[in-house]
């Protein structure tokens, strides 16, 4: 820290001046390292002749994707909290991720930027 004191005594007036070291901290978070058990239970039961596609939604409208959504070749996987995705991007295999009804988030954003997503992503909006 550095400062200066300048006095004037013909009008009387002070002026002080402060310089303070600033460092700028990173503002990328690093990578998600949690675990959840709700993630590792799903896991053990998942069939293994299915894809599993994630669906990120609020909680009330999952129903509505369920019936949207069902087939039966497919596991549907619902997470509303978009923390969250990421641990469930991690702890399953993941083969295609259906956002509905719900805003591009900053954990959303983090999520889908993980270096080994590779499959499709799909919108809906609700009309």
């Amino acid at each position: 820290m550095e400062g200066e004191l300048h006095l004037n005594p013909k009008n009387t007036t002070l002026q002080i001046t402060i310089q303070l070291p600033v460092t700028y901290a990173d503002t990328e978070q690093g990578e998600d390292t949690r675990i959840l058990w709700k993630h590792l239970n799903t896991k053990k039961h998942l069939p293994k002749d299915k894809k599993n596609v994630l669906v990120h939604c609020a909680a009330y409208d999952m129903a509505i994707a369920q019936q949207l959504l069902d087939d039966k070749n497919i596991n549907l996987i619902f997470e509303d909290d978009a923390a969250n995705l990421q641990t469930a991007l991690k702890q399953l295999e993941i083969h295609g991720f259906v956002i509905y009804d719900l805003p591009f988030s900053h954990d959303l954003i983090r999520s889908l930027r993980q270096k080994d997503n590779t499959f499709p992503v799909f919108t809906f909006r609700n009309v």
